[in-house]
This record gives structure tokens, sequence and C-alpha cells, in this order.
């Protein structure tokens, strides 16, 4: 479960991510083509080529943790 506050930046990526990479790819995802730290607070969202899944990663604690959910059409 993610707890969001009012103070909580989410960041949508706009193009698809591979999702067979682990966390570390999502990790270098935020890093290299957002731009953002992984561990700041911010809840990276991303979506797969088919849009029917989500994958957000968040900081939570001292530790990076990522949350899947899937669509059904």
């Amino acid at each position: 479960m993610i707890h969001l506050t009012a103070q909580t930046q989410i960041l949508l990526a706009i193009k698809p991510a591979d999702f067979r990479c682990g966390i570390d790819g999502f990790v270098a995802l935020c890093r290299h083509q957002l731009k953002q730290e992984p561990r700041s607070g911010t809840l990276f969202v991303f979506t797969n080529r088919r849009r029917t899944m989500l994958r957000a990663l968040s900081r939570l604690a001292e530790e990076i943790s990522r949350d899947d959910h899937a669509f059904s059409r």
C-alpha cells in the first residue's frame, strides 16, 4: 500500500517501460530518463506498451519498493 499526502509529487512517465526489467532498471529510468532521484519521496508511475498495467516506484522508509497493478479491460 502506498500512502500519499498532499505534498507527494507524482511523475507519470509518458513513454512505455519494459516491465521485464527489475527494480534496478526502474531506478535507472528514474535517474537517466526522468532526471530524478528515486529516493526523493516522489511517486514514479510507469505503464507497459499496451497501457494495461501500471508499475509504481516509491521510497518507503529507507528502501525502494514497488507496487504492480493490472487493469482488466
